[in-house]
């Protein structure tokens, strides 16, 4: 009897097994329905069909595509990509599908061009952007302290028809303490962080994301003009600096502000050491040596800190409209 009692256990642990084998590689043929192609995974959409009429589902963050009417569904390797049925492969998000004779992914156009200003713009220049340059979002450096530049950015940016903007700060962890520098914020994570927010809330700036550079000096700060160190931008040790940004992370997430981290390739790994512990936050590189307005270069080898899909790129700055300001591209969802 007790034989029969654990073989009986036995089988009913296969079968659970194999059903999950099957389901995560192997779901058959379903009807084409408004479903198909690439589907994320809510709460555990189907498919396709088990042999013995039970519906499959993908995994917890995988997409479901439709390969063809022999093989049914398929799901994706991994969260974000995308089925590519010429291929009978997947392409990884920021890519999409397409039929050519190399059966290639190509990179997805879906993206908006912006700006990066840190010097005051009026009213007709935001206009010159938008109409002329066909600018469709901006960032305004923020800087080392709350001034009227940030408030005639942000208003004069949405009166020329620009409503989509965020906000760039720029942390230091080490203020050299002289009584006209404008790092007077320096040392302390949660004051920078509370002083922004307030600042912004107390003026009626209304923005979206804020983004913190992680990139400047690894120590101290030699102002190229004096000679004299103003600030230090960044500890000479990562412990210290992952520690200072986890400061940082943590008010933003209690302010509930969405923010995102601005950095390359190079500086990234000397200040973090690389540290692939904040690749779910959005990312904002930059990459001066290349000048095209796709993300390529980071998909094909300039990837870093374990992201992989960034948000914004940064190209190369340029006189726009009678202003310096820094190329970007947002890549759509």
């Amino acid at each position: 009897m007790f034989i029969i009692f654990y073989l009986t256990l036995f089988i009913i642990y296969l079968n659970i097994n194999l059903n999950k084998g099957w389901e995560r590689v192997n779901p058959t043929y379903r009807s084409l329905g408004s479903t198909a192609r690439h589907t994320p995974y809510r709460a555990g959409i189907s498919c396709g069909i088990y042999d013995n009429g039970k519906p499959a589902y993908c995994p917890r963050g995988s997409f479901c595509g439709y390969l063809n009417d022999d093989k049914g569904w398929k799901c994706s390797p991994s969260e974000g990509d995308v089925f590519c049925e010429d291929t009978n492969d997947f392409c990884p998000k920021g890519f999409y599908c397409t039929v050519s004779n190399s059966s290639l992914c190509t990179p997805n156009t879906n993206r908006k061009k912006g700006v990066y200003v840190f010097d005051e713009l009026t009213i007709d220049e935001f206009k010159c952007l938008k109409e002329k340059k066909e600018i469709q979002f901006v960032i305004i450096d923020y800087f080392g302290i709350f001034g009227y530049e940030i408030i005639n950015n942000n208003k004069n940016a949405r009166e020329a028809g620009i409503d989509d903007i965020d906000i760039y700060i720029r942390p230091c962890v080490k203020s050299k303490g002289k009584s006209y520098s404008p790092f007077t914020t320096c040392g302390n994570p949660r004051k920078i962080i509370t002083d922004v927010l307030n600042g912004l809330k107390n003026n009626n700036v209304n923005f979206g994301r804020v983004w913190l550079e992680i990139r400047g000096d690894v120590g101290e700060d030699i102002d190229h003009y004096t000679g004299y160190g103003q600030k230090y931008d960044w500890y000479l040790t990562i412990e210290e600096n992952i520690k200072f940004i986890d400061e940082m992370i943590k008010i933003l997430n209690e302010k509930k502000q969405p923010y995102g981290i601005y950095s390359d390739k190079y500086l990234w790994q000397r200040i973090t050491g690389n540290t692939q512990i904040y690749n779910n936050i959005p990312l904002w590189y930059s990459n001066i040596n290349n000048k095209e307005n796709n993300f390529n270069d980071y998909y094909d080898g300039y990837s870093f800190g374990g992201w992989k899909n960034p948000t914004i790129k940064e190209t190369n700055a340029s006189i726009v409209c009678r202003k310096y300001v820094d190329n970007i591209w947002k890549q759509e969802e």
